[in-house]
């Protein structure tokens, strides 16, 4: 492993991995080539810890793009180090696209355009004209968006950035300085785009309201929960409109539907008394305000934060996309995520 490589990614990792504008938890992934060798996160861990711990694990890159280039897509990477570490679920993505680093986030500005129906016209309204990008439809990550992307460009080493409906962007570069250029491009270009509609939202919705609850709760139900201590999460359930919103549009990204599950667990103030507190981490109380069960996993807490940040920035009068139930069903009975999920239970 190339020392200077290893340890600019790190630094890169851990600072953006510190917003939760462009990480949020465990999610995203980087990476570099070193030789025969690929460099990735290990899946679970998170961008934010780079520094602290050695989150990156090495593959066989020639292994992984001699199968790519052959349309195999269903290769397993080769694990080069002993440490039991499993590679990101998007490693095949890393090892197709040609340069040498390459990113990947779910950054809240980016996102919020691409479950938008119409985000192609809008990218091309925004983004500079001196950028290379593709966008994507969505697909299952790992082999079936490898696939897609393949088929994005002739040559991929001309892609400055793939954007994934529904998903996040890819930023891809031979300097670790050009990543960060780019992205910050990206996110200062979509940001003008969101900014107008997360101020119209905040008059309407985030004004300050909807306040900390401070209602007392059902015995039963306080030795398990609380409420959530953030004005704007609560108002997802206290505002009819946001309350409605979480029904229709509940799963809109991978990662939401892995920590927050397929359907949101709703509850009036009469029906708490049928909440199983095994199952329920979260539970939408109409009218009133969010709870976490106290033992919430600070992943499920990151991604509804997230969900909030997205929904922030939202035109909700504008067509939106859904993952469909064979999307969900695909993604919460995966071994790949069942094992991601259980690391960044442990990292949290």
């Amino acid at each position: 492993m190339t020392s200077t490589d290893h340890q600019e990614m790190s630094h890169l990792c851990a600072r953006i991995g510190e917003d939760k504008l462009i990480v949020q938890g465990g999610g995203g992934n980087a990476s570099w080539k070193d030789d025969n060798l690929l460099w990735v996160k290990a899946s679970g861990t998170r961008l934010a810890d780079a520094v602290a711990k050695d989150i990156f694990v090495s593959v066989d890159l020639a292994h992984l793009q001699t199968a790519l280039q052959s349309g195999d897509y269903e290769v397993v990477p080769r694990v080069m180090d002993e440490r039991g570490l499993r590679p990101s679920i998007e490693t095949l993505l890393h090892g197709l696209m040609p340069q040498k680093y390459v990113l990947h986030v779910h950054a809240i500005d980016p996102l919020a355009l691409l479950v938008r129906r119409d985000v192609a016209l809008i990218f091309k309204e925004c983004l500079p004209n001196d950028l290379s990008w593709r966008l994507v439809g969505y697909h299952k990550p790992g082999a079936e968006l490898a696939a897609s992307i393949s088929q994005a460009a002739d040559d991929l080493s001309e892609i400055d950035v793939v954007f994934m409906a529904s998903h996040g962007i890819v930023i891809a570069a031979d300097t670790l300085r050009e990543v960060e250029e780019k992205l910050h491009r990206v996110l200062q270009a979509t940001k003008q785009m969101t900014e107008l509609v997360k101020e119209q939202n905040r008059a309407k919705f985030f004004d300050g309201k909807h306040s900390s609850i401070k209602d007392d709760l059902p015995q039963h139900i306080s030795a398990f929960y609380a409420f959530a201590e953030d004005g704007q999460m609560n108002a997802l359930a206290s505002d009819p409109q946001l309350f409605a919103m979480c029904n229709s549009h509940w799963v809109m990204y991978p990662d939401h539907a892995i920590f927050l599950g397929a359907r949101p667990v709703c509850a009036s103030q009469d029906e708490l008394a049928t909440i199983d507190e095994q199952n329920a981490e979260v539970i939408l109380l109409e009218g009133v305000g969010v709870l976490f069960r106290q033992d919430a996993r600070p992943a499920v807490i990151e991604q509804l934060q997230c969900y909030v940040d997205v929904i922030a920035r939202l035109d909700m009068s504008s067509p939106l996309n859904v993952l469909s139930d064979d999307d969900i069903g695909d993604l919460l009975n995966w071994d790949a995520e069942k094992y991601r999920q259980m690391v960044s239970t442990t990292n949290s």
